[in-house]
This record gives C-alpha cells, structure tokens and sequence, in this order.
C-alpha cells in the first residue's frame, strides 16, 4: 500500500471540507471542521488571538 498517498489523501479532504469564517464583532474566527458528533452536528471550534497566543476553545461542548 502507498501510505503517503493515504496520508495526503486524507489531509486534502480534511483541507477541502473544513471552513473558516471570521466573526467580525468579536475577532473570532469559527472553524467548522468535517467531523461529527453523536448528534451528525460538525464540530465547531473557536479561535482568537491574544497577544502572541491563541485560544482555542469548543464553548466547552465537548465536555457538556
């Protein structure tokens, strides 16, 4: 098997099925990525940026 064809097959349908939007308001940006929940809902994950960092956060739903 070609597992680096595998590999970045994988990686572009990740590339090509995750969006980003920016939400202007709050400086935050809303990453929909192609994974699913229990609930067939994409997971969501939240960026912004603070200083020299970033903070990454779900709003706590996977833990909820």
């Amino acid at each position: 098997m070609d597992f680096e064809n595998i590999i970045e097959s994988y990686i572009t349908w990740i590339r090509d099925n995750t969006l980003i939007r920016a939400v202007q308001e709050c400086q935050i940006a809303e990453i929909t990525t192609p994974f699913q929940d229990r609930h067939n809902d994409h997971f969501q994950i939240y960026v912004k940026k603070v200083g020299n960092n970033f903070i990454l956060t779900d709003d706590g739903y996977t833990l909820a």
